[in-house]
């Protein structure tokens, strides 16, 4: 009896050592700081030679469910697992017997509070419920280190996002630091005896889709635009970057092709690097400060609005086409003209600015963008005014477009 007694004690001292032995292993694993997939590998062995699992399968959460390890089961792909798990595993909250493809397993649910993290399926070797007395024996244990692997899978995965985040962050921190330098600064816009210039620009995250600038063309013409790409975030700001080397280039050209040729190239720009994905509002003009005529084409654009100081009235400046990328080609473009004199203003802004929404969803229109160009303020005090009532007109809520502004004061 005494003897019988000593066996059971070696043999509960001998299992002990074993499994202390384990954890001491995976710890070991984990600190090394293995990539999941080692782990993986090495969580694998271990049910293998230290427990003699035959067959298994331990599927997880990223975005999805997903097979992480299978030891021997066909049939399983990774299409099938969400199905699997939302129509069955859910379940399971403990240790239990499942049927699963047409075949016995034990399912181990692994959960961090009530999130299921993963689910492993384990039989023996032939698929079948005779000869588990090892699994049977060990579950729990088996259910332990699984819990403890899956967990440092999970904050892999989880460590490995934020890294991502964080290059991410970096990477936005430098193309809106690059965008930046393609926008106009305050300084850089002519402020003289025949024009005054003022801006805004606020993209709704870190860079975004709207684009306007302010050119001297020659020693007596300005030429200036805005224009608003479709979509926001990184993808409407590559785009920009593009059209914007696209406006410039035509820049350099001074006065020397008409305003309709430059409207028809970019359009065919849009069309061949985009193929229709997205397509851009444009308004383009040119001012020439001895005739005092301003010529422009609207392509789609929010129409600007000019402020006659004689007529005190508005004007919406409309003429044009229909935006850029919109169609194949465009086969009609008008072009619009203003004599302008002294004392005149335009404003140029993108939707963002009158299409923006208040807790009531009521949008801020254009009203109070005609009442900001009619004050007798120079246009830098216009474009300020004018962000108070869109705070004011906001509340707590935050603008969900990209916002830009280019005002003129003519002299």
């Amino acid at each position: 009896m005494e003897n019988r007694n000593i066996l059971f004690l070696s043999q509960q001292l001998q299992a002990a050592t074993s499994k202390l032995n384990c954890l001491l292993e995976i710890t070991r694993l984990i600190n090394d700081d293995l990539s999941s997939e080692l782990l993986c590998e090495a969580y694998k062995k271990i049910l293998v030679k230290d427990f003699h699992v035959g067959n298994f399968l331990l599927l997880m959460k990223n975005s999805h469910w997903y097979c992480a390890i299978n030891n021997g089961i066909y049939g399983v792909e990774n299409s099938d697992v969400d199905t699997w798990v939302n129509e069955t595993f859910y379940q399971y909250k403990n240790i239990d017997e499942i049927e699963f493809l047409d075949k016995p397993f034990f399912i181990i649910p692994i959960f961090h509070y009530e999130k299921p993290l993963a689910y492993l399926l384990i039989a023996d070797k032939n698929n079948s419920m005779q000869d588990v007395s090892s699994i049977v024996k060990h579950r729990k244990f088996i259910q332990t280190i699984t819990n403890i692997i899956v967990s440092a899978i999970e904050n892999k995965h989880l460590y490995e996002e934020k890294l991502e985040k964080e290059s991410l962050k970096k990477e936005l921190e430098v193309a809106s630091h690059v965008q930046t330098m393609l926008i106009p600064s305050a300084k850089s816009l002519p402020q003289n005896d025949n024009v005054s210039v003022a801006s805004f620009y606020a993209p709704h995250f870190r860079v975004g889709g709207d684009y306007f600038d302010f050119i001297q063309l020659t020693d007596t013409d300005y030429g200036f635009c805005i224009a608003d790409v479709s979509g926001k975030g990184v993808s409407a700001a590559i785009l920009m970057a593009n059209f914007q080397a696209n406006v410039r280039a035509f820049a350099r050209l001074g006065v020397q092709v008409e305003l309709s040729y430059i409207v028809k190239e970019l359009d065919a720009f849009i069309n061949q690097f985009l193929q229709g994905e997205k397509f851009i509002t444009f308004f383009i003009a040119r001012y020439n400060i001895e005739t005092k005529l301003l010529h422009y084409i609207n392509a789609g654009h929010n129409p600007p609005l000019f402020w006659s100081a004689k007529e005190k009235k508005v004007q919406y400046c409309k003429q044009g086409c229909v935006g850029l990328g919109m169609l194949d080609h465009i086969e009609n473009i008008a072009q619009g003209e203003i004599q302008v004199a002294a004392g005149d203003k335009m404003l140029c802004y993108t939707d963002g600015l009158s299409e923006a929404e208040n807790e009531k969803s009521k949008e801020f229109g254009t009203r109070e963008i005609e009442r900001a160009i009619a004050k007798k303020i120079p246009i830098q005090k216009t474009i300020e005014y004018l962000n108070n009532k869109l705070k004011k007109f906001l509340g707590s809520k935050l603008p969900n477009d990209d916002i830009s502004i280019l005002g003129i004061d003519f002299k």
